[in-house]
């Protein structure tokens, strides 16, 4: 099923330049592979850093959240869900690692902030204190996988927002950046080239491959 819904972006374009230029036709797969039945039945056109879907004349933009605060509270969301004047599509994906690797990865990250807090790297950390203590909590993870079988999840988060033109989508960039990284404290990259990955990730399949091809 997915064979049908999978387009195609490259990454690389002489357009890089212009983030609103439109990818090539003979860049992209046949027109009936560019189309993500689950969001529109109709055909989308692809730019780097963005699309439009020609059956409901809206513009969108998806954005991957690359990095989490520290702390999670309930309310992190509130502003964004509260404001009936964006639309948007918001998907969090919780994808279980093997264990073996699970361990392997805490392992290794737990020894190079361990290095950056007391090792020949800690003269420039500037807070080598709080990464020897995020060490030790590595640490004690790892543990738990190994000890009582606990499991560990990778988070992998969409949010696509929409337009009716160009101009309110660049206005709208704004308010989802605010939203996103002032108040809820999460920080967002676009989905640059990846548009069409973004978009399943946060449409009604939820298919995760972003994940997949970034781990």
């Amino acid at each position: 099923m997915f064979d049908k819904l999978t387009s195609r972006l490259p990454f690389g374009s002489d357009n890089t330049d212009d983030p609103d230029t439109q990818i090539p036709d003979d860049e992209m797969g046949p027109p009936k592979s560019n189309n993500i039945q689950a969001a529109t039945p109709g055909p989308i056109k692809w730019y780097p850093s963005l699309g439009y879907s020609e059956d409901t004349d809206k513009y969108f933009r998806t954005y991957i959240v690359s990095s989490w605060p520290s702390t999670a509270s309930d309310h992190m969301f509130w502003d964004l869900l509260t404001d009936t004047g964006l639309q948007y599509d918001m998907t969090i994906h919780f994808d279980r690692q093997d264990p073996l690797s699970a361990v392997s990865n805490l392992d290794e990250l737990s020894k190079r902030l361990d290095d950056k807090a007391t090792g020949a790297l800690s003269t420039f950390t500037l807070n080598p204190e709080s990464v020897k203590r995020t060490a030790q909590v590595l640490s004690r993870m790892k543990e738990s996988i190994e000890q009582s079988g606990e499991n560990l999840f990778r988070v992998t988060a969409y949010v696509t927002i929409y337009a009716d033109s160009k101009e309110d989508l660049r206005k709208k960039h704004s308010v989802i950046e605010d939203k996103m990284q002032l108040n809820a404290g999460v920080h967002i990259d676009t989905a640059t080239y990846e548009q069409d990955i973004g978009l399943r990730g946060s449409g009604p399949l939820g298919y995760n491959e972003y994940y997949e091809r970034h781990g």
